[in-house]
């Protein structure tokens, strides 16, 4: 046992953490178990509720273990407790009496070709059955263990509006009688694109965090770029799985210079590059050549190249901008949206300066007013506009000023409330 926590708080929050960096190995684990999401969700969050009171006294030396004995004890109980206990009960009364393991949280045996049980569990989440939407938002609650409101904002939803597809999703799961497993080679298509999309909003959320204190979350990034690796070793032909890893790898090996020690977020024309990691940049953009030359592009694939062109750089003014416009458009082509036209037109910017940037942005002042990047890309284009005009027009700067206060009033990362602050109070 550890030492007695000093407060309620230090308790909720560890358990906070615990639940957040582990919900997903924990309730794989339990699906490998039991098969039944709506029992091991349930038995989870009876096993914190448990664990809010006796931690008080002791946290565990090992709090995670903890946790997945409990809720697997409360599992087998809410069966014992129902009529077909019997046919069941000698496999229940074993697993109750064995304690869990630190293994159990990274692997369980008896895989057939999964070497690790999320991935399973986000097969279940992306079934055909489930709309897409749905998919998505129910893998990255259960696997991610991200928050109805972090969730919201990654689909620019409302969180009441999110809560209700995820319950949605949850019931459906239940009355489908959707099975825990890897599905068949004929049911891949159906699936791949949803699972490979999941993959990538963990890694963007663990990037580009969506709230808290820092811009980056490690886990969330690692995550990802694990799960996605499994994919690899199950799928090494598909070209947008491979994709999908070069894009990770070669945003990743940027991290280190995306905020500074004090905490506030740098833009990609302000970091030090050498701290890129130039050997998994060459790596991944010799692996990413190799996939284009199959001529068989996707969206992944389209965003690694992207990524690539930003890590060969040597600094930000030799970019190749105008390759890069030309890159977002071929993506806009087989994946139109809106966050893509914003990226389009900041590259667009970099080509014919700021005013045409601004332009572009004009037509997605409503789809993307609740969308703190549209805003503090807006503010970041009046304010080159504001420095390149020699009138320095007032109109320019207040205009840059009110954009900069939108964007802080839906930044909920203090990283970025700086950056944005600094900039604001530099007009």
């Amino acid at each position: 046992m550890t030492e007695n926590p000093s407060n309620n708080g230090s308790v909720v929050g560890l358990l906070e953490h615990l639940i957040r960096a582990d919900r997903g190995r924990m309730l794989a684990t339990m699906m490998a178990q039991f098969g039944n999401l709506g029992l091991c969700e349930e038995a989870l969050q009876d096993a914190k509720a448990q664990a809010l009171q006796t931690w008080q006294q002791q946290v565990p030396a090992k709090p995670a273990t903890w946790l997945l004995q409990v809720a697997r004890r409360k599992a087998i109980d809410v069966l014992r407790r129902e009529q077909h206990f019997q046919g069941i009960s000698a496999q229940l009364s074993y697993m109750a009496e064995t304690d869990v393991t630190d293994a159990d949280l990274t692997s369980v045996t008896g895989l057939d070709r999964l070497p690790d049980q999320r991935l399973k569990l986000i097969f279940i989440c992306c079934h055909p059955a489930l709309e897409e939407k749905s998919r998505v938002a129910l893998t990255l609650k259960l696997i991610a263990g991200l928050s109805t409101e972090e969730i919201a904002r990654a689909f620019l939803d409302k969180p009441a509006t999110l809560g209700q597809r995820l319950s949605r999703a949850k019931r459906k799961v239940r009355q489908s009688g959707i099975r825990y497993g890897l599905p068949g080679p004929e049911d891949w298509p159906a699936r791949l694109a949803s699972v490979l999309q999941v993959i990538y909003l963990i890694f963007n959320e663990g990037y580009a965090c969506s709230s808290g204190e820092q811009q980056l979350r490690m886990d969330l990034c690692e995550e990802a770029i694990f799960l996605g690796e499994l994919m690899g070793q199950l799928c090494p032909n598909e070209t947008e799985v491979v994709g999908l890893n070069c894009l990770m790898a070669l945003t990743h090996a940027r991290r280190h210079s995306r905020q500074s020690d004090d905490g506030v977020y740098i833009p990609l024309a302000e970091q030090d590059r050498s701290l890129w990691d130039r050997q998994v940049i060459a790596d991944s953009s010799y692996r990413l050549e190799q996939v284009l030359a199959l001529k068989k592009p996707g969206p992944f694939q389209l965003q690694a190249a992207i990524a690539a062109l930003h890590g060969e750089a040597t600094d930000f003014e030799s970019t190749d901008w105008q390759q890069i416009c030309v890159l977002y458009r071929l993506l806009l082509s087989c994946q139109a949206n809106d966050v893509i036209r914003l990226n389009l037109a900041l590259a667009t910017s970099w080509v014919e300066g700021p005013q045409a940037g601004l332009d572009a942005l004009a037509s997605l002042t409503y789809s993307l007013a609740g969308y703190q990047p549209f805003h503090a890309a807006r503010a970041d284009l009046l304010n080159r506009l504001h420095q390149s005009d020699v009138t320095r027009s007032p109109s320019l700067r207040g205009e840059a000023i009110k954009a900069y206060n939108q964007a802080l009033a839906l930044t909920q990362v203090e990283s970025e409330r700086a950056f944005l602050t600094a900039r604001r109070d530099d007009l």
